[in-house]
């Protein structure tokens, strides 16, 4: 639809990391958005959390990425990324 009335607009679903930590999640994840048709988009999006870093030290936790972290969400980003064959852009990393 955006496509059709908006020409110009650029448009992507958004993929969710919520099963990153399970083996195989980012070629799960890339082959189910291509199911439902992500790869009509222009690009995907996700994000690391619903929630900047601040709002967890607010509460007392620390949910800051380490090193390890970082690189199993740039492996899960791409794999999806590859699942559906378009670019990803990635918001709010910490």
């Amino acid at each position: 639809m955006t496509h059709k009335y908006a020409p110009n607009a650029k448009v992507g679903l958004h993929a969710s990391p919520w099963l990153i930590g399970n083996t195989g999640d980012g070629d799960a994840t890339g082959n189910f958005m291509a199911a439902q048709g992500a790869g009509t988009g222009d690009f995907l999006v996700t994000d690391v959390s619903d929630r900047d870093a601040g709002y967890y030290q607010s509460i007392g936790q620390n949910r800051l990425y380490s090193d390890a972290d970082h690189v199993n969400f740039l492996v899960w980003s791409k794999a999806v990324s590859t699942g559906v064959g378009k670019p990803m852009i990635i918001c709010k990393y910490p």
